[in-house]
């Protein structure tokens, strides 16, 4: 058992000196890549904003408000409509601080709700060093050794990175 962990320490501290270069180029595109999360999709979802929060209609329209509010939205074909008015394809919201709540989980950065053949999309839109302090702890016991989890967010930052999809 012992020999066993001491492998698997040697190998995440392996991918961890690997991974360093890729570590560097991984922070520079943070700063300028969201990363996309889909999160699930209905027919009909609602979002909650705790506080003050903005949004913004893929047409360029944004608003702001001090207040926290349930955004219920459903999907006619390809439109989003919010209290029975259709307001376009996509809209985005953004707390100005805290977390976006849906389906009683909560959420770093923004959500993006994108209407796609009577489907709301739900996607959880965030900084990558936001994702990864969301699914390292989800994917190891913050009792492993520290280079153990540098070694998941290397492996973690590679992956996202590589498997990234234009939007």
């Amino acid at each position: 058992m012992r020999r066993r962990f001491l492998a698997l320490l040697r190998l995440l501290w392996l991918a961890g000196a690997l991974g360093s270069a890729q570590t560097v180029s991984a922070q520079t595109v943070s700063g300028q890549t969201d990363i996309r999360v889909l999160l699930g999709e209905a027919p009909s979802v609602t979002v909650s904003m705790a506080g003050a929060h903005r949004g913004a209609l893929e047409d360029g329209r944004s608003f702001e408000t001090a207040f926290g509010l349930d955004w219920p939205l459903r999907a006619e074909g390809d439109l989003l409509v919010l209290d029975g008015a259709p307001i376009g394809r996509s809209l985005t919201l953004e707390p100005r601080e805290g977390f976006v709540t849906w389906a009683g989980e909560q959420y770093r950065g923004k959500v993006r709700l994108v209407a796609a053949s009577d489907w709301v999309l739900v996607l959880n839109v965030l900084d990558l060093e936001d994702y990864l302090r969301g699914v390292v702890p989800a994917e190891m016991a913050a009792l492993w050794p520290l280079e153990a989890l540098r070694a998941q967010a290397v492996a973690a930052r590679s992956y996202v990175l590589a498997t990234r999809r234009p939007e």
